[in-house]
């Protein structure tokens, strides 16, 4: 390994060729025809731009907060909330501002621009706003402690070759991602086809589907948690019928659960209100545990004994968004409900389905879980892609790994 002495290291303040500084205060309504204005919910989970329709405020405004005027090529870190989400700025928004979120880090020179991007995001620093970024309801990193952050500076050669590296993994990242969603929007249009009976297989297009009442297929759970089970249930929209200690990263509930409702593996629940992607509720079906307690907020229900239906095809139907317009019409969120659904079990029960024969059942169920299939495999790719490009940096911005120049 070579002598990491040959590495300069410089405070982020002494790197920038203006001043780091917040962006807009108070960036009041909108103006027609103002300038652009950033916001931190412009941006999506991994920092890229996800909404070109931006705020825009007043001339005078902009003026007020010229030091944070953009220019192409600017680096913006988000500093209120979701801190460290950085974004070059690209030619497009040359001129736009940003709120008070963001701070602004100026730096003309191409290459330790692009170096300093890349540590700025990478686990290090991830690792430092942890332990520096102060508040509490709402974390917030201070200008001052930004400006104070140490920089390593390899030569000019080496930082732009640990720039294409890193940008060359990004691309594949990036490239994986539009397949995953490409798949994603595959199986979408899929289940809006085959759930529905728009598109029919040959084989099975003589045979007509049948009207049948949700009560007709399935019948109400309301066991209690006789058996002492202590595996508390939360039913999330990403992620089914999940261990709360799995998704909240300890346990909510109160240790006595045995009037909870204690529900067996292949039965379903209604999480009975609005999440993200699920506005009236997501239905899910225990498919991870043998058992599991849930809240009596939730209505628990299996399949009726004898009625000809493929589980996994049902789980396909609550998972299409089958029943939404539905559930719309029965919704009767009132002021005080604290966002619960007002939707009793007879008022599901009331709702209906169309449903074909077993088998052709089951031949949508196969090409849809085929479906399924590609798509975890798409995920598991995406998140070794991502874990190698966190070991990446961890070791080519800190010299551990130096590259061959």
């Amino acid at each position: 390994m070579k002598d990491l002495t040959e590495w300069d290291s410089k405070p982020l303040s002494e790197i920038v060729d203006r001043p780091i500084a917040y962006g807009v205060l108070k960036p009041a309504e909108a103006i027609t025809n103002g300038v652009q204005m950033f916001r931190i919910q412009d941006f999506d989970e991994d920092g890229r731009l996800a909404n070109t329709e931006l705020h825009r405020i007043s001339r005078a405004l902009d003026h007020e907060f010229r030091r944070t005027r953009l220019r192409e090529g600017d680096l913006i870190i988000s500093v209120v909330g979701t801190i460290g989400k950085v974004y070059e700025i690209p030619n497009q928004y040359s001129g736009a501002n940003v709120s008070r979120a963001f701070c602004v880090v100026g730096i003309k020179e191409r290459s330790l621009r692009e170096f300093v991007k890349w540590y700025l995001r990478s686990p290090l620093v991830e690792k430092w706003i942890g332990v520096v970024a102060a508040g509490n309801a709402q974390k917030v990193l201070n200008v001052g402690t930004l400006s104070s952050l140490n920089i390593p500076i390899p030569n000019t050669v080496e930082r732009e070759k640990i720039s294409q590296i890193l940008s060359a993994i990004e691309r594949c990242i990036a490239g994986s991602g539009e397949l995953l969603k490409l798949k994603c929007l595959q199986k979408q249009g899929l289940m809006q086809q085959l759930l529905t009976g728009k598109t029919r297989f040959k084989e099975f297009k003589g045979e007509r589907w049948r009207k049948v009442g949700v009560s007709d297929v399935f019948e109400q759970v309301t066991r209690r948690n006789s058996t002492g089970c202590h595996r508390v249930l939360t039913g999330s929209g990403e992620h089914g019928l999940i261990d709360q200690r799995d998704y909240y990263s300890r346990r909510v509930a109160s240790d006595d659960v045995s009037s909870y409702y204690l529900v067996k593996r292949g039965e379903f629940a209604y999480n009975r209100s609005s999440s993200n992607g699920y506005p009236f509720g997501a239905i899910k079906r225990l498919n991870d545990y043998e058992e599991g307690v849930l809240s009596t907020l939730y209505l628990v229900f299996r399949i009726r004994d004898g009625v000809p239906v493929d589980s996994n095809f049902l789980d396909h139907i609550f998972e299409s968004g089958y029943f939404i317009a539905q559930l719309g019409r029965l919704c009767r969120e009132g002021a005080r409900s604290h966002g619960l659904l007002n939707i009793t079990a007879d008022e599901f029960f009331s709702m209906h389905m169309q449903l074909p024969g077993i088998k052709e059942q089951q031949r949508i169920e196969a090409v849809l879980s085929a479906c399924d299939g590609e798509i975890e495999l798409l995920e598991k790719q995406l998140e070794r892609l991502k874990e190698q490009k966190r070991g990446l940096m961890q070791k080519l911005l800190t010299g551990e790994v130096r590259v061959k120049l």
